[in-house]
């Protein structure tokens, strides 16, 4: 398994070539949680989106 060397990864993947000589996913695991942060545009987009749908079900 290849291992970059960056840290802890949130998960882990194993490739190989198949039958049609593609790369095709051998294997997979998650190795802690995967978490994110939005950015501030994104916030304000969601809380823009939720203020709507709100806004249209009263």
């Amino acid at each position: 398994m290849f291992d970059a060397g960056e840290g802890d990864p949130s998960f882990a993947i194993a490739c190989r070539l198949g039958r049609s000589a593609e790369p095709e996913i051998a294997w997979a695991q998650y190795r802690k949680a995967v978490t994110f942060d939005l950015s501030e545009f994104e916030e304000r987009a969601f809380a823009a989106a939720a203020r709507s749908v709100a806004a249209s079900a009263s």
